[in-house]
């Protein structure tokens, strides 16, 4: 009967460790769980930027190429005028 109850003791002390140790490791997977939320939040905001950015550098080259255009238009007009004038 001693031998029994000191077994149950033996078991009833390694299951408690086992749960110790499986709260530990779910511990670390939630923080780990937390640690990937926050790093898929920052590439979101990272995406996010990037966007804007591309954005704005569409924007940007749109409006050098109509300058272009336009200067260019400009010089042929002025050109051609310029031609006009000397053979009158």
């Amino acid at each position: 009967m001693k031998i029994e109850l000191v077994s149950i003791q033996e078991l009833l002390k390694l299951e408690q460790k086992k749960v110790v140790l499986k709260d530990s490791v779910i511990g670390n997977l939630r923080f780990k769980i937390t640690n990937l939320e926050t790093i898929i939040s920052k590439k979101d905001e990272q995406f996010g930027l990037e966007r804007q950015k591309s954005e704005s550098l569409l924007k940007e080259l749109k409006r050098e190429k109509r300058k272009t255009f336009f200067y260019k238009l400009g010089t042929y007009a002025a050109g051609i005028l310029g031609i006009i004038v000397l053979t009158k």
